[in-house]
Order: structure tokens, then C-alpha cells, then sequence
């Protein structure tokens, strides 16, 4: 256990090293040490959720691009009379520890967390989608031209499970550049990187697409280097994890979840819509011009899915492997040892095909 909590702790407080397949079985035992109490975890207890609640962790910021998970919270309550029960944690591994310790019922987390986690033998799976592709912007300075300006160049990264390393190291193997000779330090979420960033703290970062167009408007010595939905579109981003206990013990509010999502895949797909939302959740922080070339972006790499085709066995199958193939999990775990469809499926028989 304190083994476990140390491999954590040196993740998030120090350099990282180069190794990223011993960096991640150092962390594979998620579950066995992160100390939630102190994270105010305790009073959102799964065991403590009614039949009208659910307790979910999110581990991200809110943003354009995340506008419908917090749709789906409003659905939930408005439609199906569920409460969720919400909270905010840093880093995908986080969160999948609170979820296998049994603190919540739900979290959205990158695939690579879970799959490090079920290759372990943690009892979780992936019941439905969060965004279907990585909707991350990679900004850099103006020392990075190139893919091959990244050996010695320092990026920032919240751990590596995390997004913010997984999705550098697909675009690195697809584009021939050894990730190992990239130095990376610490930077925990996607504000961090973009603070560190504007003050000249690193060369590079993963940022949410909204944070990044925001930053990109106000540094002219940062620019777009890479949108990882646009290179990898075959590979699935973030999903809805929850203990495989739970998938009768909660499966009403799971599979309600699940439609809350889809709805709101279809509700953003008009732009007036989005604006509007976008402008309520967000309370101004953009601007008009901002927001409608978020929507571009989103609507270009398809990271919503209103027609719930994308979230399938064969690219869940297709995902494991292209993680497996760059070491950023030990091994190829097909879709179902690890995934479900069936939410997806009952969500679109309730909702019915999408027309567009």
C-alpha cells in the first residue's frame, strides 16, 4: 500500500523519468493507496447514493468541449429525477482509485487508466462514452517547429497514464520520434500547463481545445502544434467507468447516464444551441468567435457521437492495441474484458436512430 501511494506521489512531485512501461507498472496497483478522505471523497460515498443519486468524478475541467457532460448532470435530474452527485479530481488515475476504492459510483476517465487498471485485475469497465476522440490541443513555443524539434524538449504532463502523456506518445510512434528522449516534469491539469506555458515554464503541453484557444489569443509566442483527434480518430478518448458490481446494482441509473450523454451529443450538434449552453456553463469566459471555432474543431475530429456508432467493439479493440503497440499499457486487452456496449445500444433504442 505505501509502496503504491509513493509511486503516485513521485508521479505528481518530481521529475518523470523516461520509462514509460516502468512508470506504469509502478502505478498498476491503482486502488490500494491514494488517501481520498483528503480529497473531501468521503461524503460523496457510493454507499451513502439513494435510488434517485448517483456520485460521479470528473477529471476535468469544465470546457467547450466537455459542454455535455455537464448537460448530462441537467438531463439526469430534469428527465430522469437522478441527482448526480458531482466532483472534480486531477488526473485519470485519481479517479479511477476513487472509483475501485468503492468513494463513488462513476468517473470519466481516459481509457488508459482503466485498462492499466483492469490489466491488474481491478474489477471495472468502461459502460459508456465520455468524448469518443482526443479532443487535446498540443501548444508549443516557438522552439518546436517541427516533430522533430521534441527530443530534449521539456513538455508538461499530469502523470503517464494521464491524457495529457497517452496522446503524445501515440502522435510521437505515428510520427517516428522517440517519446523517451523528450523530458517531462510534472504539471498537473490542463490550467497548470497553460500557466506554465504562457511563462515560459516548458516547451510544450496538452491542453483542453477551448483552454488552448484561449491561451493562443493571447501568446503570440505559442502556437498549434498538433490536434490529437485529428491525427488518431480511430482511437477512443475518454469513458465512463464503474465497478462491474455496479452494473446491476446501478444499472437503471447507469443506462440513464448513458442517454443523458447521447441526448446531449444531439443537442450540441446545433450551433445556436451550443452557443447558448456554451455561454451559460461557461459564463463568458469566451468570446462568440472563440466558441463557434471550438465548435468547428469538435464537430471536425467528431468528438461527440449523436448516432452512437463510434463507441464499438472493434475500436475499442482497435484502441488497446494502438496503446499496447507504444507501451502505454502492458497488454492488448480486447474490448470485452474491459468495455460494454450495452448502455450505448439501449440508449439508442430508446432514443432512436439520429437524423440529421
Amino acid at each position: 500500500m505505501t509502496e503504491t501511494r509513493n509511486a503516485l506521489d513521485r508521479l505528481r512531485d518530481t521529475e518523470l523519468g523516461p520509462s514509460r512501461r516502468s512508470v506504469i507498472k509502478a502505478i498498476g496497483g491503482v486502488g490500494l493507496g491514494i488517501p481520498l478522505a483528503q480529497l473531501g471523497l468521503l461524503a460523496c460515498s457510493s454507499s451513502s447514493g439513494g435510488g434517485n443519486s448517483i456520485s460521479a468524478v470528473l477529471s476535468f475541467q469544465p470546457d467547450p468541449t466537455t459542454l455535455p457532460d455537464a448537460g448530462a448532470v441537467d438531463t439526469m435530474l430534469d428527465k430522469y429525477k437522478t441527482k448526480v452527485k458531482q466532483r472534480t479530481l486531477t488526473g485519470a488515475n485519481t479517479s479511477i482509485d476513487a472509483l475501485i476504492a468503492g468513494q463513488v459510483d462513476v468517473v470519466a476517465a481516459n481509457i488508459t487508466a482503466g485498462l492499466a487498471a483492469v490489466a491488474k485485475g481491478q474489477k471495472i469497465v468502461a459502460a459508456f462514452p465520455a468524448e469518443l476522440t482526443l479532443g487535446h490541443m498540443y501548444v508549443t513555443n516557438d522552439k518546436i517547429q517541427d516533430w522533430s524539434d521534441l527530443p530534449g524538449k521539456t513538455f508538461g504532463i499530469t502523470s503517464k497514464t494521464d491524457s495529457s502523456y497517452v496522446e503524445l506518445a501515440l502522435l510521437c510512434n505515428l510520427h517516428g520520434v522517440d517519446v523517451d528522449k523528450i523530458k517531462f516534469i510534472s504539471v498537473p491539469g490542463t490550467s497548470g500547463r497553460a500557466g506554465a506555458l504562457a511563462a515560459g515554464k516548458i516547451d510544450g503541453g496538452s491542453l483542453l481545445i477551448g483552454t488552448a484557444v484561449q491561451l493562443l489569443a493571447k501568446q503570440n509566442n505559442l502556437h498549434n502544434f498538433a490536434i490529437t483527434g485529428k491525427e488518431a480518430p480511430d482511437v477512443l478518448a475518454n469513458a465512463y467507468w464503474v465497478r462491474t458490481s455496479s452494473l446491476k446494482g446501478k444499472q437503471t441509473q447507469i443506462q440513464n447516464y448513458a442517454n443523458s450523454m447521447l441526448t446531449q451529443y444531439r443537442v450540441l450538434q446545433d450551433q445556436s444551441t451550443y452557443l447558448s449552453e456554451a455561454k451559460k456553463s461557461l459564463k463568458g469566459d469566451y468570446t462568440d468567435a472563440q466558441l463557434l471555432q471550438i465548435y468547428d474543431i469538435c464537430k471536425q475530429i467528431k468528438i461527440w457521437d449523436p448516432a452512437g456508432t463510434h463507441w464499438s467493439e472493434s475500436v475499442g479493440d482497435q484502441t488497446a492495441q494502438a496503446l499496447a503497440k507504444v507501451g502505454l499499457v502492458d497488454r492488448d486487452l480486447p474490448f470485452s474484458q474491459w468495455g460494454t456496449t450495452q448502455f450505448t445500444a439501449q440508449a439508442l433504442k430508446t432514443l432512436g436512430p439520429y437524423n440529421q
